[in-house]
């Protein structure tokens, strides 16, 4: 303390400078630290990839594509890139449960997201059913049929809930994601 005493005015400021900037760095550090530890949990990992739908991530939008039988116009494409991104911004999940056993971990999400599967089904049995109206100059209107199918998606009110168990493994204390099969990415689209 008397070394401090002695310093002029100005010296014992850049002394309190340079001791506020080292506690600083060193809390900076451990937030750091902290945080990344936080987002390499496997329950961290997994709200980022949820969050990666509801933010509507661009590597998500980009892999949006029509997986129904039907060839559609590019307006007919963005109408459904739409429904499905606005299935995206409504996913509602909550972490289950989470299960690690050292270089191997789960996590189970439980999910709702719109019924578009059983939409499809019914828009494509009443085609089947009513066929003759989706008829132009005598021939069957494929276009007209799959913008009514399309009407359907667009109009799904129901929900559906699902589970899907995310699997993890650890390579040099990093905690990587398996890759989500298909079935599960129906799911989380509600297309399954």
């Amino acid at each position: 303390m008397k070394f401090i005493k002695k310093l002029d005015k100005k010296k014992r400021l850049l002394l309190l400078g340079c001791l506020a900037l080292v506690i600083a760095v060193i809390v900076t550090i451990i937030l750091l630290v902290v945080g990344n530890a936080k987002s390499n949990s496997i329950e961290g990992l997994t709200k980022s990839y949820m969050k990666k739908y509801q933010k509507l991530d661009k590597e998500v939008v980009n892999k949006i594509k029509y997986e129904f039988d039907d060839k559609l116009t590019p307006t007919q494409k963005q109408k459904y890139k739409t429904i499905i991104e606005n299935q995206y911004e409504e996913l509602e999940y909550d972490i289950v449960e989470v299960r690690k056993d050292g270089v191997m971990g789960e996590v189970d999400v439980r999910f709702s997201v719109y019924d578009l599967a059983s939409a499809m089904e019914q828009a494509n049995s009443y085609i089947a059913v009513y066929g003759d109206k989706f008829k132009k100059n005598g021939k069957f209107d494929e276009y007209a049929a799959i913008d009514y199918k399309l009407e359907m998606l667009d109009d799904v009110e129901t929900k559906v809930d699902y589970t899907i168990t995310f699997n993890f493994y650890k390579d040099d204390g990093t905690w990587i994601m398996d890759e989500v099969l298909e079935p599960d990415l129906k799911k989380i689209r509600g297309t399954f």
